[in-house]
């Protein structure tokens, strides 16, 4: 018989019977729902009476049966893909912080180019909203090839932009492809990740800084040598001898195609189970996990016929109506007119796009208050590191002309350093994670006080070293932070809504950033900004404390 995995420590298991019959139980004793896994200090991870108490029963056997797997060469193959995502995204952002400087001397953007940071912005905005609900619409699959290519194809065309409205509204598209491939990462790689490798998803941050550290390293010949003098006045610098910028979008679509590449032609995806399960084609999912333990060299223990078997032993608890024949579905009668896959697929995404999804996100009283303080945070975090990256040069530059160096060279040398520094982060916030005095949550609030802590030690640094050690500090413990972010949300959103949920908060996220550009532009991109990115990031670990959920140790669902 089948098990399912039932509480914290994933070792322990029960069978399809005792479910059932421990399940009858707690309606007996006038109990409502099953029994949620329990984690850290006794908190449910999820409170069930928002979801199909069948689909909860099934994904539960997935999860086991992706337990039972484990980790192997398709995971692996999964993180290096799903990495390329996080380094696209972050790429493509760094992108327009290092070359706003020259792109200004040659197109002369009014609002020291607050428009074309924002055109990125509303891509992003708009990417993370579109992909993020689509993806639990149409599925991971067909949103996870296509936003790379959107972002490379674009990205070409911000090279060739003519004008600042031509190269601000580029960007917005590439933005468009860069922002939707976030939540569709994160929420594909947790579903097919064993339990006890979760903590893997916040390592997948290492492609975010490594991706830092390659933007500036290429940005930095680019720059330094085909680009005009910072203090070239607007009109004296033609575009002949302005081609810096042009040639690292031209460097990085040329790279971001080449992922994509590899992504679509060599390597076979498949739809994640759980998503085929929340769309009642369980045949469909049980045939990707015998995939996957092929790859893998190991044995699928679950078949269709057990998940008939929950499916029937929750419908008697329950008191729902049994299936007309169990182990046969019901063909749909053939009517003129009937819909195409198509449009069936467009249906869905309509009645997604309609509210149910969002308003699933909000069922009970505890689920809303962890829906809502998890879109604050991620609202709080990004306002704060955007605005702090986005003119992260400017910083550099300025720090350098304070102290009698103010060198392009030194400042993009710099840059490059701040960018490999970040990598460590991404190691030691996943080893921090899975350790029971901090878990998700205490790692969270720390690195985040930290960060800001380490801002306000920048502003007083009397020498360019000193300033530099204080950035790269605060830059390892911001690694933390987003790997931490890209971790917990998933993993605290069911399936059925997993990429609604992460994608609103990708979206809420990008809202925020908008402001990014403004707040820099009103504080005049100096110390001031600082402090205020300083300050938000320790009011966000202040914030921490308010999320109900701790999921560490827990499958998600």
């Amino acid at each position: 018989m089948m098990t399912v995995v039932s509480s914290e420590e994933p070792k322990e298991v029960v069978s399809d019977t005792s479910l059932a019959s421990s399940s009858k139980e707690n309606l007996d004793s006038g109990l409502e729902t099953f029994e949620a896994p329990v984690v850290g200090h006794g908190i449910p991870i999820v409170d069930f009476q928002s979801l199909d108490p069948i689909f909860e029963a099934k994904s539960r056997a997935i999860s086991n049966a992706i337990q039972h797997i484990g980790w192997g060469r398709y995971q692996w193959k999964l993180f290096l893909l799903s990495g390329f995502g996080w380094f696209v995204d972050n790429m493509f952002m760094a992108a327009v912080s290092a070359t706003l400087p020259t792109i200004r001397i040659e197109l002369n953007p009014p609002n020291k180019g607050v428009f074309l940071c924002l055109g990125q912005q509303m891509g992003l905005l708009v990417g993370a909203f579109v992909f993020g609900l689509g993806s639990d619409a149409i599925g991971r699959t067909l949103s996870f090839n296509m936003t790379l290519l959107l972002a490379g194809i674009f990205g070409f065309a911000v090279a060739g932009g003519p004008n600042y409205i031509g190269v601000a509204f580029l960007m917005a598209v590439v933005g468009l492809g860069a922002g939707g491939n976030m939540p569709i990462n994160s929420a594909l790689f947790l579903e097919f990740c064993p339990q006890e490798q979760q903590w893997v998803l916040a390592v997948l941050s290492v492609w975010w800084s490594l991706s830092s550290a390659f933007l500036a390293l290429l940005a930095w010949p680019f720059l330094m040598n085909f680009s005009c003098p910072l203090d070239t006045e607007w009109g004296q610098c033609p575009r002949s001898k302005n081609m810096g910028w042009r040639y690292l979008y031209i460097t990085i679509a040329t790279f971001t195609l080449t992922l994509w590449m590899v992504r679509f032609f060599f390597f076979k995806l498949h739809e994640s189970p759980k998503y085929l399960l929340a769309q009642g084609r369980d045949a469909e999912a049980i045939a990707v996990v015998d995939a996957i333990a092929k790859q893998n060299g190991k044995e699928n223990i679950l078949s269709v016929h057990q998940l008939e078997e929950i499916e029937a032993n929750v419908r008697l608890v329950r008191g729902l109506p049994p299936k007309a024949e169990i182990g046969e579905e019901k063909e749909a009668p053939e009517r003129k007119g009937a819909m195409t896959e198509t449009a069936q697929i467009f249906v869905r995404s309509c009645s997604v796009l309609s509210g149910k999804q969002i308003r699933s996100l909000f069922a009970t009283k505890k689920l809303a208050i962890s829906t809502s303080m998890v879109m604050l945070l991620w609202m709080t975090l990004s306002i704060s590191w955007n605005t702090y990256n986005l003119f992260l040069p400017v910083f550099i530059a300025q720090q350098g002309i304070e102290n009698g160096n103010p060198s392009l060279n030194t400042t993009y040398r710099n840059y490059a350093l701040i960018g490999i520094c970040q990598i460590p982060g991404s190691f030691i916030g996943g080893w921090l994670i899975e350790q029971k005095a901090l878990g998700r949550r205490g790692t969270l609030a720390l690195a985040s006080l930290l960060s800001g802590g380490f801002l306000f030690g920048y502003t007083q640094a009397k020498s360019q070293d000193v300033s530099l050690g204080f950035q790269c500090a605060s830059a390892v413990m911001q690694n933390i932070i987003w790997g931490i972010l890209y971790t917990y949300t998933p993993e605290i959103f069911p399936s059925p809504q997993r990429g609604t949920g992460v994608g609103l908060c990708s979206c809420l996220s990008n809202l925020a950033s908008c402001f990014a550009p403004v707040l820099g532009y009103y504080s005049n991109v100096g110390k001031t900004t600082i402090y205020v990115c300083g300050s938000l990031f320790v009011f966000a670990s202040g914030l921490v404390s308010a999320l109900p959920y701790e999921s560490r140790g827990v499958a998600a669902l």
